[in-house]
C-alpha cells in the first residue's frame, strides 16, 4: 500500500484496493502524522475541489499511478 502525503492540502492520498484506480484521501493528524488504515479514507469527490485543491489531488493521483507500473 503506498501513501502520499500533501502538506499543501493536508491530507495523506492512495489509491482504491479494488482496482487502483480511484483516489482516496485522509486528513493529517494535528501532529502530521498519517492514517495507514485504508479503511478509513474517503472517495475523492473531484467535482467538489477548489481549483488549487484539484491541481495538488491531480499530482498525488499522477505520483501513484506512476507506483503501478
Amino acid at each position: 500500500m503506498v501513501f502520499v502525503k500533501s502538506n499543501k492540502n493536508g491530507c495523506t492520498y492512495t489509491l482504491d484496493a479494488n482496482n487502483g484506480m480511484v483516489l482516496m484521501y485522509h486528513p493529517l493528524y494535528s501532529n502530521g502524522d498519517i492514517e495507514t488504515n485504508r479503511g478509513a479514507y474517503e472517495y475523492v469527490e473531484w467535482d467538489c475541489l477548489d481549483d488549487d485543491v484539484l491541481i495538488e489531488a491531480d499530482r498525488c493521483y499522477n505520483l501513484l499511478k506512476e507506483e503501478l507500473v
